[in-house]
């Protein structure tokens, strides 16, 4: 199973801040909405929450905080993702 990559804009973006050439490259991806939280910590746990399955946060600038507290809230599960992802796309990072 393929994670659903979770795109994770920086402080004053948008789901617009995404390029077309972004959107081609991750087809399935979803896009959080940070604006609805005050702090770093409620962005993640309401990111992690919002989304079921496997995940694969993508994010810029405070999207990236956010990225990084959500591996904090739910190491184990991003790890497997990222892991299980890696593995799936070996062949595309031995080019």
């Amino acid at each position: 199973m393929q994670p659903i990559p979770v795109l994770l804009p920086g402080k004053m973006c948008d789901a617009r801040l995404w390029t077309p050439e972004v959107r081609d490259a991750l087809p399935s991806a979803v896009d959080a909405d940070l604006t609805l939280d005050e702090s770093i910590v409620a962005m993640a746990t309401r990111a992690l929450a919002s989304f079921a399955g496997h995940m694969l946060p993508v994010g810029f600038s405070m999207g990236a905080i956010v990225a990084v507290e959500m591996a904090v809230q739910a190491p184990v599960e991003l790890a497997a993702t990222l892991t299980h992802w890696l593995i799936d796309n070996e062949e595309d990072f031995a080019r």
